[in-house]
This record gives C-alpha cells, sequence and structure tokens, in this order.
C-alpha cells in the first residue's frame, strides 16, 4: 500500500522528505511548486517533480524513483536510485547501481561510483572514475 503526499506550490529553498526504512509502505510525493534547490533523502522514496521548477536537486538514500523536467544540477549519493529527466545541465553520480535517463542533453558528467548506467540523447563532456560505469547516448 502505497501513501501519497502532495506539497502544494510554496516558494522554498529547500524540501526535504525523509522516509522509514524498517519496512514501512512506499512513500509518493509529488511536488508542484518552485524551488531553487529540492534535498531528496530516504529510502524508496517516489518522487514526481515533473510540474516544479527546480533548478538543482540532490538525491541521497537508496532505491529512490524521481522523475523531474529541466535541472540545471543532479547529485546522486547512494545505492541503487533511478532519476528521468527532459534535460540535465550538469549530473554527478557518487555511489553505486545508480541510473539516470535524460530524454534530451545531459551536459557534464561526473561519475565516482560503479556499476551506475547513464543515458541521454545528447551528451556533453564526461569524467568516469569508477568500474563498469555505462555512460552513453541512446
Amino acid at each position: 500500500m502505497n501513501r501519497r503526499l502532495t506539497i502544494p506550490a510554496l516558494a522554498c529553498a529547500l524540501v526535504l522528505v525523509a522516509a522509514c526504512s524498517n519496512g514501512a509502505p512506499d512513500v509518493d510525493l509529488r511536488w508542484d511548486g518552485q524551488c531553487d534547490a529540492v534535498a531528496i533523502e530516504g529510502v524508496d522514496l517516489d518522487v514526481d517533480l515533473e510540474r516544479a521548477t527546480v533548478q538543482s536537486v540532490t538525491v541521497r538514500g537508496d532505491r529512490n524513483d524521481v522523475d523531474a523536467a529541466d535541472l540545471a544540477t543532479l547529485v546522486i549519493e547512494g545505492q541503487e536510485n533511478d532519476v528521468h529527466a527532459q534535460s540535465i545541465g550538469s549530473a554527478e553520480v557518487r555511489g553505486d547501481r545508480n541510473e539516470v535517463d535524460v530524454d534530451g542533453r545531459l551536459g557534464a558528467v561526473v561519475v565516482q561510483g560503479n556499476d551506475n548506467e547513464i543515458e541521454a540523447r545528447e551528451l556533453g563532456t564526461t569524467d568516469d572514475s569508477g568500474d563498469r560505469n555505462v555512460i552513453r547516448t541512446d
């Protein structure tokens, strides 16, 4: 049983979402507002930012699923996170087994982890210091 939480449109600098990892149901969150920076922390969160105006997203934790429109920056710190966006100016992935899927352009990419998959229609510069990472255009 999933729970859904919708946050109304509010001006903000940071949105922080935390979830219990003690076997509690998954948490779904949809943000329709405007934020310069959003930080998502937790386990098994499903976060919908597709209707939001967000510049920067940081994902910390494991097995989180994030959908976004256009982002200036993305930082992932954790394992097995999945991020889908329309475009991303720059992305940094620190962790293992994360996936980033971009429908359009992904600018600069830095990967400091292992077994990550990054796909975009168009890729800028890449810096991969891990093992078994896949960074490619689709």
